[in-house]
């Protein structure tokens, strides 16, 4: 079963990857049933229409994870419950700004300085170099 959020990420791309070849595996098997049923061919036409059917069955349950790993969920709405919240409030920010290195504290103003310079849309002038004082 997959750990962790890029071993479930993996996992699911493997999964959607899977689905889309049961599709591309129906709609060839629908196309040969379409043949069957113009040569008039009642029985090779039902039975390959069934093969298509399981295929796209396949490809469902490919996406929503069934018969796998049954404690991993519904795919990407339980990858979304595990790895994602809810919400950011402002202790949540004020938090990991404090607890944040130096170089972290910089970016960030950096970001907002920037984001207030094109909201404001005038030069950005909070870190220029100072002339030198005599």
């Amino acid at each position: 079963m997959p750990t962790g959020r890029t071993d479930t990420i993996t996992y699911l791309k493997l999964r959607y990857s899977q689905a889309n070849d049961s599709i591309a595996d129906a709609a060839s098997w629908w196309w040969i049933a379409n043949d069957w049923f113009m040569l008039n061919d009642e029985e090779n036409a039902l039975e390959t229409l069934i093969e298509s059917v399981e295929h796209l069955i396949e490809s469902v349950v490919s996406l929503i994870g069934w018969g796998y790993f049954p404690d991993l969920g519904f795919g990407v709405p339980s990858f979304l419950d595990d790895y994602t919240i809810e919400e950011i409030t402002w202790e949540d920010m004020t938090s990991a700004m404090a607890n944040a290195s130096k170089e972290g504290r910089w970016w960030l103003i950096m970001s907002i300085d920037e984001l207030r310079r094109e909201v404001w849309d005038f030069e950005f002038t909070s870190f220029r170099i100072r002339p030198a004082t005599e």
